[in-house]
């Protein structure tokens, strides 16, 4: 059984839920629908105390931006309470196409439309995103970085703060310790690239000694205040850890930008989460998911920048965003009878330990892919391909960069092997 499929059945049923839903008569309909529970609850509150120190940094990779074939089922959160599955077709909004049935939710009533009626479609103009973004993430530029903080450490902590941001760069250190400061400087074609003594990095181990250098570019930064460390925009002092499971929300004011070389998406989310397994011995997050509601019209405001450029394309494209919309953007607006004006969002990732450096990276404004490949067409070079991605068919292996075979010595500066675990090998 795949981790995904015990993580989101033991979200939706062995756990009670956080969510506190007003019982609002559906116009037309006899009672309200019955709604079910997405998230666990928060612990008792003596689990907490103010004296809690414990952090815990985590670097993520293998972000499932464009999910294939059934996939889109695993993954998500519940958002609307209700499945919305035959005989009753139970439905938060009406479907934007008068008389459709409401959206298929996936397993438990999992809401993901994005990875139903959405990615599939990004998938055919954007056939080496994944594998880009794949391949930058694990190299350490744009990682999503993710810190709990606050915390005593335990299972159970009824108040922590969690907070997930993009990395700029990343360096391996065999022992853990941060390099010098006067060590790193930033530089390369970017102007961002991270440097260690003028040269360029190493790759990062993901052995748990890896240092990850935050990005700190307002969209994904706070202004300063005093003299204070700028904190990240995606920022939850008031999240909570439930038998393991790290439950915390998404400001619906900043978006969550998730970025790798070359390309970015603003994603601005309401009633978002991040939920998040840790393993037994928090090392890793073996799932997370972060779920949400993205306006419809929204998504169209960001092709630019993960790189769907034929403008053509994006209007055909605005239709399939508004077919596949299947919530409410405020879910106080959910079985009022109005048109969905918002797509659910269930996007997975995996995370390990990691450490996060004492100073910060430069600000890395987030890429408009269109805008390159426009610059790079104009100098001759058209456009880059990056990671061995040349085709939909490819795919970034980290674990080819260990195979000394394909990449003899890459990897000998890892000395303590790596905290991510060989992939199954194929039936």
């Amino acid at each position: 059984m795949s981790t995904t499929r015990f993580f989101v059945p033991f979200l939706l049923l062995s756990l009670g839920g956080c969510f506190v839903f007003n019982d609002v008569e559906q116009p037309g309909e006899q009672e309200p629908p019955t709604l079910t529970k997405t998230v666990p609850d928060r612990p008792p509150a003596d689990t907490s105390s103010p004296d809690d120190d414990v952090k815990a940094y985590f670097a993520g990779y293998d972000v499932e931006m464009i999910q294939r074939g059934d996939r889109w089922r695993e993954v998500g959160l519940n958002l609307d309470g209700v499945n919305t599955q035959a005989p009753d077709y139970v439905r938060p909004c009406e479907p934007y196409v008068n008389g459709a049935n409401p959206a298929t939710d996936g397993e438990g009533g999992l809401d993901n439309q994005y990875g139903r009626g959405v990615s599939p479609y990004l998938a055919v103009p954007l056939p080496t995103a994944i594998c880009e973004m794949t391949g930058s993430h694990y190299h350490g530029i744009g990682t999503y970085v993710a810190g709990l903080e606050n915390w005593n450490g335990t299972p159970n902590d009824a108040q922590v703060t969690v907070w997930i941001t993009p990395a700029v760069g990343a360096v391996p250190t065999p022992d853990g310790v941060e390099p010098d400061p006067e060590r790193i400087s930033w530089g390369g074609e970017r102007g961002f690239d991270i440097q260690v003594d003028g040269e360029p990095a190493l790759p990062p181990c993901y052995d748990g000694n890896d240092y990850f250098y935050l990005n700190t570019d307002d969209t994904v930064m706070l202004p300063p205040v005093g003299d204070e460390p700028r904190r990240p925009r995606v920022y939850d002092a008031n999240a909570y850890v439930a038998d393991n499971v790290v439950v915390a929300r998404i400001p619906a004011s900043h978006p969550m930008v998730l970025m790798s070389l070359y390309r970015s998406l603003p994603a601005r989310l309401t009633d978002g989460y991040i939920v998040a397994k840790l393993s037994d011995d928090h090392e890793r997050i073996e799932e997370a998911v972060l779920a949400g509601r993205f306006l419809a019209e929204a998504i169209l405001d960001v092709t630019g920048e993960i790189g769907v450029c034929d403008t053509s394309l994006v209007q055909a494209f605005r239709g399939t965003l508004l077919g596949a919309a299947d919530l409410m953007s405020d879910p106080s607006r959910d079985f009022q009878g109005e048109t969905c004006d918002a797509i659910s969002v269930g996007i997975p990732f995996k995370a390990v330990r990691a450490n996060v450096a004492s100073v910060h990276g430069p600000a890395w404004t987030p890429d408009d892919h269109c805008e390159l490949v426009e610059e790079w067409t104009a100098n001759g070079e058209g456009v880059r391909r990056i990671f061995g991605c040349l085709s939909s068919a490819s795919k970034y292996s980290f674990f080819d960069q260990w195979d000394p075979e394909k990449n003899p010595g890459l990897m000998d500066h890892c000395q303590n092997g790596t905290l991510i675990p060989e992939p199954p090998a194929a039936d």
